[in-house]
This record gives C-alpha cells, sequence and structure tokens, in this order.
C-alpha cells in the first residue's frame, strides 16, 4: 500500500511539472539577428530605361521597407523646382516627381541610406536608380571628397552643383544643372552627366535654394571647367583559363579622378549692429556682426567731460564695451548715444551709418539682503577686484595674469612684490609688466621661473586704483612651480615650405582642437615645442600666404582659395621627462590626407580595445634594464632648456 501511494505522488509530480512547463508564457528564444538589408524586386519604370514619360516611379522590395529620412536625404538631379512627394503601398515605394520632366535629359534619384527593413532597420547601402526621357542615357560621372578647409574633416551634406553656364553670377542667381550630395565620408558622385564643360560647386545650402548666398553659407570653387569622359581600357585578368590564355575585360575610367573640395564661409562685407546692452550703470555694450574699423565713432548727449569713455574691443574687435568716465552720464538710468560705422548700402558699397541708441539701467535693490544699519557701523567701501591665475604647480612657462573688475588708472609696481622662497628665506626678484593688448582688464607680470619653486605674490593695499577711485585690498598667496621632469618636448624640421610663411600649432585633438602652443616661421626651419603637459597631441600647419598671422577663409568673389592647412599623421603620446626630437615634416603640397572619418575612428576604437583585451590577457613583461630608447627611437629625459 506504502509503495502504491508513493508511485502515484510520483506520477502526480512529473504531471504537474509538466504542463506547468508547457505553460510558460516566457519569450521563446529566436534565431539570429536579421543583418540582411532589404532586397530590390523590381522597378517601374525599370532602371535605364529610355524614352520616359511618367514622372512617377515605384521600387518593389521583398519585405516591408521604411523611408521616413527620405525628404531629408533623397537627391533627383537635375533638381526639381518642387519637392517630390512618396509614399509606402505594401512593400513597394512610390516617388512621384511635381516638376514636368525635361526632354531628352537623363534623371537619377539617389537614395543614400535612407531605405531600411521594418524589423531590423538594416539599410539599403548607395541605392540609386537612373532612367532616360530621351533614347540614350547619358553616362558621365564624376566623384570627389569635400572636407572643411580650416580642419581638414569630412563635410557630410554638402551639396555638389553642376552649371552648363559659366558666368560667376550663375552661382548665385540660377539653380544647376546637376546636384549630388555628400554622405558621412564627405565623399559625392554625381552621375548620369551629359558631354560637356561644366562649372562645378559645393555648397552647404543652409537655405535650400541651391544659389549662393555669399557670406552665409560655407562653398568650395574650383580655379578650372571639368570636362567628364570616359575612356575604356584593357584590363588582363589573373585568372588563366585552360588553353593558358590570359583573360582580358573592359575597364571605364571616368575623367577627371577623384579630387577635394576645400569648404569655407566668405568674409564678405556685411557689417551690422547685432545687440547692445548696458548691465553696469558704467559700461555700454555693443556687438556686431563683423570687426569694427577706424571709422567707428560714438557721440554722448549731455556729457560734460570731453573724454567721457574708455573704449575697449574684444579679441575679434567686433564686440565693443565702453566704459563711462563721466558720473554725469553715469548717474543716468537713461543714456543717448549716436553711434556711426560702415556698413554696406542696397548696392554692396560701403556707406557710414548712424544710429541713434537709447540705454538703459535701472538699479535693483535686494530687500532681502537690505540691513539695518548698527550705530556707530561704519559704511563698506567698495573695492577693486584682483584675480590671478597663480596655483600649486603653476606651469613655468606661463605669465601670472590679473584680471581686475575695472579699467585701471595706475598700478604701482613698488608695492606688489614677487618673492623666491627657499626655506623660510625670502628673496624678493624682478618681474615685468605689460597690459593686455586686447583687455582693459587684464595685465600681465612676466617672470623666468625656476622650475619646482616657492614663490610669494604680494598686493599692498591700495596698490591699484581704477579710473573709478576704487582701490584693492592686501593680499598675499603663495604658490609653487611645475617640476621641469613632469614636462614633454616635441622638436620637428619643417621642410619644403619654399617661399611661404607658415604657422604651426601643437594640437590637443578632441571634438574641438585646442592650440596649446604655436610658432610662426618664414621659412624651413626646426620648430620646438617645450614644457608640454603629459597627453596625446599632434601638429598642424597653415600656410599663411598673405603673412597676416592667422588661417584665412577663400573667397569665391575674389577668386582667391582658402589657406592650405597640413596634419602631422604622427601623435605624439607626450609623457613627463621625454622627449621627441629630430623629426623631419616635409611639406607635401600635391597631397590632401583628410581626417580620419566617423568610421575610420570606429573601426580604430575597436581595435584599440582588441588590443587592450590581448593585452590584459598576457603576463606583464619585467621593467629592469630598460634601455633611455622606446621601441620607436625616441629619447627619454628632456634636456636642460635656455629661456
Amino acid at each position: 500500500m506504502g509503495k502504491r501511494v508513493i508511485y502515484l505522488c510520483l506520477i502526480a509530480f512529473i504531471y504537474i511539472v509538466f504542463y506547468s512547463s508547457c505553460a510558460n508564457t516566457g519569450m521563446p528564444t529566436g534565431g539570429p539577428k536579421d543583418s540582411i538589408p532589404p532586397k530590390v524586386v523590381r522597378v517601374n519604370p525599370s532602371v535605364n530605361s529610355v524614352n520616359v514619360r511618367s514622372n512617377k516611379v515605384r521600387i518593389y522590395f521583398d519585405e516591408y521597407v521604411v523611408a521616413d529620412k527620405l525628404n531629408e536625404v533623397m537627391v533627383v538631379s537635375p533638381p526639381q523646382k518642387k519637392r517630390p512627394t512618396f509614399k509606402m503601398k505594401g512593400k513597394s515605394l512610390e516617388i512621384e516627381l511635381k516638376d514636368s520632366l525635361r526632354e531628352d535629359m537623363t534623371y537619377s534619384i539617389d537614395f543614400k541610406n535612407a531605405i531600411v527593413d521594418n524589423n531590423e532597420k538594416n539599410p539599403l547601402e548607395n541605392f540609386r536608380i537612373a532612367f532616360s526621357t530621351g533614347n540614350k542615357m547619358d553616362s558621365l560621372r564624376i566623384s570627389g571628397y569635400v572636407l572643411h578647409a580650416n580642419n581638414l574633416e569630412r563635410y557630410e551634406n554638402c551639396f555638389i552643383l553642376l552649371y552648363k553656364n559659366h558666368a560667376d553670377s550663375a552661382f548665385i542667381k540660377t539653380r544647376p544643372d546637376y546636384i549630388a550630395k555628400t554622405d558621412e565620408e564627405g565623399k559625392f558622385t554625381v552621375t548620369n552627366i551629359a558631354a560637356g564643360k561644366y562649372a562645378i560647386y559645393a555648397l552647404d545650402d543652409q537655405d535650400k535654394d541651391l544659389k549662393y548666398t555669399p557670406g552665409g553659407e560655407s562653398m568650395a570653387f574650383l580655379d578650372s571647367l571639368i570636362v567628364p569622359k570616359a575612356i575604356l581600357r584593357s584590363a588582363n585578368d589573373t585568372i588563366i583559363q585552360r588553353e593558358d590564355t590570359v583573360v582580358v575585360n573592359q575597364v571605364v575610367d571616368f575623367l577627371p579622378r577623384p579630387f577635394h573640395f576645400m569648404a569655407s564661409t566668405e568674409e564678405v562685407f556685411n557689417r551690422y549692429l547685432d545687440t547692445y546692452e548696458r548691465k553696469k550703470k558704467n559700461l555700454c555694450r555693443m556687438v556686431f556682426s563683423q570687426p569694427v574699423d577706424d571709422h567707428f565713432k560714438v557721440e554722448a548727449l549731455g556729457a560734460k567731460e570731453k573724454e567721457w569713455y574708455l573704449l575697449e574691443t574684444g579679441l575679434r574687435k567686433d564686440t565693443i564695451n565702453l566704459w563711462l568716465t563721466d558720473s554725469i552720464l553715469i548717474k543716468n538710468d537713461s543714456l543717448r548715444l549716436a553711434v556711426s560705422y560702415m556698413t554696406p548700402d542696397s548696392l554692396q558699397q560701403p556707406m557710414l551709418q548712424t544710429d541713434t541708441l537709447m540705454f538703459y539701467h535701472k538699479t535693483v535693490v535686494d530687500k532681502s539682503k537690505k540691513r539695518k544699519k548698527k550705530k556707530g557701523q561704519k559704511q563698506e567701501i567698495p573695492s577693486l577686484q584682483v584675480n590671478d591665475n597663480t596655483r600649486r604647480d603653476f606651469d613655468i612657462n606661463k605669465n601670472i595674469d590679473l584680471k581686475f573688475s575695472e579699467p585701471l588708472a595706475y598700478l604701482d609696481t613698488s608695492m606688489v612684490r614677487l618673492y623666491e622662497v627657499e626655506d623660510t628665506i625670502e628673496s624678493q626678484i624682478p618681474y615685468t609688466i605689460i597690459a593686455d593688448s586686447v583687455s582693459l582688464l587684464k595685465h600681465h607680470l612676466q617672470v623666468d621661473w625656476k622650475p619646482e619653486t616657492n614663490y610669494h605674490l604680494v598686493y599692498d593695499s591700495a596698490a591699484i586704483q581704477s579710473v573709478y577711485g576704487t582701490v584693492n585690498r592686501p593680499f598675499d598667496k603663495v604658490f609653487h612651480t611645475q617640476k621641469e621632469s613632469y614636462y614633454g618636448l616635441i622638436t620637428v624640421a619643417i621642410q619644403n615650405l619654399k617661399e611661404d610663411a607658415a604657422i604651426v600649432q601643437l594640437i590637443k585633438p578632441g571634438k574641438e582642437e585646442t592650440i596649446v602652443q604655436e610658432k610662426r616661421i618664414d621659412s624651413d626651419a626646426k620648430v620646438t615645442f617645450e614644457y608640454i603637459h603629459p597627453g596625446k597631441y599632434t601638429l598642424k600647419l597653415i600656410l599663411d600666404s598673405n603673412r597676416n598671422g592667422k588661417w584665412d577663409a577663400g573667397s569665391f568673389l575674389k577668386k582667391i582659395q582658402p589657406e592650405r592647412v597640413f596634419y602631422y599623421t604622427k601623435e605624439y603620446p607626450v609623457r613627463s621627462d621625454w622627449s621627441f626630437e629630430e623629426d623631419v615634416w616635409t611639406i607635401d603640397r600635391n597631397s590632401v590626407k583628410p581626417k580620419p572619418s566617423k568610421k575610420e575612428l570606429k573601426e580604430k576604437e575597436e581595435k584599440e580595445k582588441e588590443k587592450q583585451g590581448n593585452r590584459s590577457g598576457r603576463s606583464r613583461l619585467n621593467n629592469t634594464g630598460r634601455s633611455n630608447s622606446d621601441s620607436n627611437g625616441f629619447k627619454r629625459g628632456v634636456q636642460k632648456r635656455s629661456r
């Protein structure tokens, strides 16, 4: 009896387990992820059809697709005045061209990667179709790349425009005959072009009219016309037939060869007053669209003094700060100024314009902070605020930057002292103080620093006074300079500059370039960058053709190309107490090496991760007996530098 009960319980347990597992509602495990893009089954009218009359194109796929980004990405060439429409019908996509089709014209529709499958969003890459309204297909093509001229980055979503009209005005006033658009690699291909000579441009078309707006859009141009050609040539295949004969294939070479456009935003004369404000009673600020020139003048109604302001311009000279020095004007809540500056007229000719501006300021009293004055309590006297950039481990290649809250009337150097501290002994050392070339609120103390040394900076009371009579409070600060062995050094010999001047920059790579140091040279020279913080750096060179000390954009109106920019192929992994010396950089003017694309950077990142994974699985090597040179031949140990 007992055995029978045990047997029945076992059967019941198996029954419950089996049926509960069958009723499990968990997600089933699927097969491998779908990575296959949609396939085109057929196109109506068929690809490369001739004598087409319908302005509708229908594409059939082997699965359901999504084309949400088609409006942004799809390019129809020749361009349409009216935007084409599209709609999904089951597993098909229908595109309707709203413009009337031109006779004897080959049309191409470039979908880029905008068509994806409905499930995994796998893109149908670089999909393009073409058809002709005449009895033949135009089949010439040109290709190339568009780069940002100032940093050689790939220019995505930039239009390429081809014109049969060779006049310069066509780029500004008319629509092109053929267009294309760059992909994320900055690459473009204009297909199905008819034979002829063309003017060609690149344009970042911000207002979407396919016409160049000088000064408002980035552009690039070639100095000569292009003539698309197709040359048929024979090429031997490596496959050998049984009869020992080499297979000869016919290959089409499209000319011109792929080339690079250097796009930049042209600087045109379009000065206007953008904003103006008076946040402080003694400060009026005006911001212009472009730097002001010597024609700038300002007059104040009711000014008692002849010199009633101090003028301060920003680094780009497009911001004007007027520090008021007339006490009557400062007290007024409203101030009327007549501001004169040069601006373009309707024919783009310079003319003097005068604006009458009202500057308002009202002092707001914070009642929550207002306290009742106690008997015998002295009123707090405003003081001049002084800030500096000194800190622990101060850079020995920097100056002490002093920043004040108001423009200065004077600075008594006998009351601003700098001491070198050794143990408890302080020795006063000399310095040179210079006013900032741009800001009225900055001065710089130049010092011949010693590395790994303590310094003591002292400001006596009233050592510094502003134009408004406020003075500083006494202050002193002890700081320490960085040790010399902390820094690295890079020396590189620049060759093949010919007669051009150049600007050589030490760059810290990133989303935005950071210029760490900069040197100017007038010919081939050896350039040394000292006192570099540990990190990764590269070198950038600008051919300063007009020798004005800065990079200049191109000008379509003046037919000037942007100044050439080059990047050194090597990246310097600077470490403390290391130097990279005697490198030679020969400038190759016939070569353009763009910055790595997003795809290339991603591939590089994946390889680095793979390397890191391999390294982590290996045992570390013993570092004893290491020589003074690494595997690349770079020397360890920074040499003593003369300052």
